[in-house]
């Protein structure tokens, strides 16, 4: 393996330096400035089967030359060439002369952001064993030629996978723009094609998704759509791709628009759903179309960020009750929820009821204030960023949340959280991760997590809180990382400090950004970041006081011989050494 990035003065010409080059098999050369590729850059490298050249300007004076370098690299299977720049006369044979020697053996092929102007279409019919080919955002197929359409029906047709994004008109998508229905009829002659990736490309589709564009679609499983302007699909427009699992219609336009991507009655396998800023609102009186879609379909995973969501949704319907049985993983987040309410008299305990697969659940950045009845077969649940006050009701209510038995990560980041009890996680035995940094703390209970035996990571950063002691890792045999940056913590209790240095499970202690207070009782401190790697940045670790002197001294530097405690008074009296 040998990687060359920013190094042209070294790879850029000859690799003879690197011995023995019959063992190099991975070769990147990548942001070098390389301007062509000499044609001994690779000599004698029989073995090589990945060529990583993105990022450069390859601008062959002479077209005959072009691809001199690759005549004996019969096992390449993996070409890189993103960003490529070859002199437009050299593209008309670019194929014959370029590819000749390797077309049989590559399988996977990157073009993307290449300037392929000029390029005959009929060049990529010639890798008869590809499998993966990126063209994405590439001069000369992606900004509206003519000869972009033909492009599709000479791809092999043992390609599985297809990037082709940003195919896009600058401003407006023109009708020439647009690659018609015979021409998609190219990618439907690919019978192998697994993974069709096309965000940002509005060339191909226009501003509406017809049924009958992916008909015929028999080996798709995952079609990433995203940002392709569409604000209109058609009805059951994914009827006939029976293998399709994973489907992204992110970033379009679809607003209240229904979304009966299938059939009643049809064969389908989708189980993810991305709806991401597709412009879709709820609220109590309105209905919520595009869950039209879980009539029919299995969907597991359904991402629904960065819409206008004021309400949840109805996931269900007298016609189809069990819609929503599958569903084991929501994203809600940069909505506008104030509480999980169904509807002004139904409440989130019956949404519960209607998704018993539920098992990750994130709510980030919306407006919430009160939760209730939160839903026990959740493992993943993100509530950061909101309006929560109370952990010891939550305005929620203990009992909502000591039903969260099978919870392994909680996330509660960025509220107003002041205070919890005792016992707030004490039935949450399974908990893994807590994350309760950027809130208001000023204390933690001592034994709030001796029932979490399998807690591993604490996050407490960015509160007010003023102590942290030994017996706060009772009950904690499993404690990887404690994060207590940037609080009101002004001493370190040594019975700690030794606990967190002996053991075998904290791997990180964060404590930088308090106020110590480097009193000579606090020595061990010193002592402490000096002898363990577990502090990280524990040169930012600066006293606070109790005299000007100390104050803004880095706690591992200071000479400790240079001041006195007076133990009567239990505190640092410095005094100047002067010469003399």
């Amino acid at each position: 393996i040998l990687t060359c990035d920013w190094s042209s003065d070294v790879c850029s010409s000859d690799l003879s330096l690197f011995a023995p080059k019959s063992l190099l098999q991975y070769l990147t050369i990548t942001n070098s400035e390389l301007a062509e590729i000499p044609t001994n850059i690779f000599g004698d490298i029989p073995n090589l089967t990945h060529a990583d050249f993105k990022f450069n300007s390859i601008l062959h004076t002479n077209c005959s030359s072009i691809g001199e370098p690759f005549r004996k690299l019969n096992l390449l299977k993996k070409l890189n060439l993103a960003n490529m720049s070859v002199q437009e006369e050299c593209m008309a044979t670019l194929g014959p002369s370029f590819f000749s020697p390797i077309e049989l053996g590559l399988e996977i092929l990157n073009l993307t952001a290449a300037n392929l102007q000029g390029t005959n279409p009929s060049l990529f019919s010639r890798f008869k064993n590809l499998k993966q080919l990126d063209i994405g955002s590439a001069r000369g197929f992606s900004d509206c030629p003519s000869s972009a359409a033909d492009l599709f029906w000479n791809l092999p047709q043992s390609l599985e996978v297809l990037f082709i994004r940003r195919w896009r008109s600058d401003v407006v998508v023109t009708p020439e723009c647009i690659i018609n229905e015979t021409s998609i009829a190219g990618l439907k002659n690919l019978t192998n094609l697994k993974y069709l990736d096309a965000k940002w490309s509005d060339m191909i589709f226009g501003k509406e998704l017809l049924a009958s564009t992916f008909d015929g679609f028999d080996s798709l499983t995952r079609l990433e759509l995203g940002w392709c302007r569409f604000s209109q699909v058609q009805e059951f427009a994914f009827d006939n791709c029976p293998s399709l699992t994973h489907l992204s219609l992110d970033g379009n336009p679809l607003g209240a628009q229904p979304v009966n991507l299938y059939s009643n009655g049809s064969t389908h396998n989708l189980v993810s759903l991305g709806l991401k800023g597709a412009g879709i609102y709820s609220d109590f009186t309105e209905a919520f179309p595009a869950f039209e879609v879980l009539r029919s379909a299995h969907v597991s995973d359904l991402d629904l960020r960065d819409n206008y969501i004021h309400r949840m949704p109805i996931f269900t319907s007298d016609e189809s009750p069990a819609a929503t049985a599958n569903l084991r993983t929501i994203k809600l987040d940069k909505n506008y929820l104030k509480d999980f309410w169904l509807e002004p008299d139904k409440k989130f305990g019956d949404f519960c009821h209607l998704m018993p697969n539920l098992r990750k659940f994130s709510v980030r950045e919306n407006r919430l204030e009160n939760i209730e009845g939160l839903c026990s077969s959740l493992t993943f649940l993100d509530l950061s960023d909101n309006d929560i006050e109370k952990v010891n009701d939550w305005k929620l209510n203990e009992k909502h949340i000591k039903a969260l038995e099978n919870l392994e990560i909680l996330k509660l980041s960025k509220n107003f959280i002041d205070d919890f009890s005792n016992d707030t996680f004490s039935l949450m035995v399974n908990l893994t991760e807590v994350y309760l940094d950027d809130n208001n703390l000023t204390s933690v209970p001592e034994s709030i997590f001796q029932n979490n035996p399998n807690l591993e990571v604490l996050d407490l950063r960015y509160n007010l809180i003023t102590v942290f002691k030994l017996s706060h890792f009772q009950g904690l045999p499993r404690l990887r990382k404690l994060d207590l940056q940037d609080n009101q913590i002004t001493t370190l209790d040594e019975r700690m400090t030794d606990y967190i240095r002996d053991s075998l499970s904290i791997e990180e202690f964060g404590i930088i950004d308090n106020p110590l207070t480097c009193f000579c009782s606090q020595d061990h401190v010193q002592r402490f970041i000096l002898n363990t790697t577990k502090v990280p940045r524990a040169w930012e670790l600066i006293c606070a006081g109790p005299t000007s002197l100390l104050r803004g001294q880095p706690v591992y530097s200071y000479e400790r011989d240079t001041f006195y405690c007076d133990h009567r008074e239990n505190v640092i009296i410095a005094f100047s050494v002067l010469s003399g």
